[in-house]
């Protein structure tokens, strides 16, 4: 996992946002904030990160100006009430999530205590095991500088990779993370025909899940003879 530190920054994050209907949804934002550097990535629907704490940050759509005191919770807790300002945008300092799926709500009260609807639920997953890579039944020796190496991904949350990386003799080999020789991304298996050199040749194989998880680098020798 990447080393994190405290830095100001512009930061990728969801904020919430008041539909015209009341309803609160969770939709993109983009802040300066100081803040833990985490990753936020959004895939089929879910949301994953790989910190247990991220800020929250969001408008509140106002066709007049009033004062409004926003909820959000996690799992049924709440995280605090926060006042909007007289633009509509709010923010939470963080948010506590749980290991797994996490659903993330919220909503707005008026001055007068009319309170909107409970917002949808939105799936937050927090990942924290690195996934793993390998190699499948690769050959140490070969006869031909035109060689081709089978490598595997597996992940707990079963979805695909942000990037897999194969290095050969210190040069890059794209591996297209979302198309599988199986035809599924929980069993991710990928021929990949590389060029190989006269003598030995080093192969690195990692990859990097959807929450910013880092494997352990597999390397592997292969002697062209």
């Amino acid at each position: 996992r990447s080393r994190r530190s405290r830095s100001s920054r512009t930061s990728r994050n969801r904020q919430i946002v008041m539909a015209e209907d009341g309803t609160v949804i969770v939709e993109d934002a983009t802040l300066e904030e100081a803040a833990y550097e985490i990753v936020i990535n959004e895939k089929d629907g879910k949301i994953y990160t790989n910190s247990p704490e991220i800020p929250l940050a969001g408008q509140v759509p106002l066709d007049k100006k009033r004062n409004l005191m926003v909820e959000v919770f996690v799992n049924g807790n709440t995280m605090g009430v926060v006042q909007a300002n007289s633009s509509g945008t709010f923010s939470i300092d963080r948010i506590i999530l749980e290991d797994g799926e996490n659903t993330v709500s919220a909503f707005a009260r008026s001055e007068s205590k009319l309170q909107s609807p409970l917002s949808p639920p939105k799936i937050y997953v927090l990942d924290l095991e690195p996934p793993k890579v390998g190699f499948a039944n690769l050959s140490d020796y070969s006869k031909d500088l035109t060689f081709t190496a089978t490598v595997q991904y597996r992940d707990n949350t079963a979805v695909s990779a942000n990037f897999i990386t194969l290095i050969v003799n210190n040069k890059p080999v794209a591996i297209n993370p979302t198309t599988s020789d199986t035809g599924k991304i929980e069993d991710f298996s990928r021929a990949v025909e590389v060029q190989l050199v006269d003598g030995e040749n080093l192969l690195v194989l990692s990859a990097i899940d959807t929450a910013g998880n880092v494997s352990s680098a597999v390397q592997r020798t292969v002697i062209v003879d």
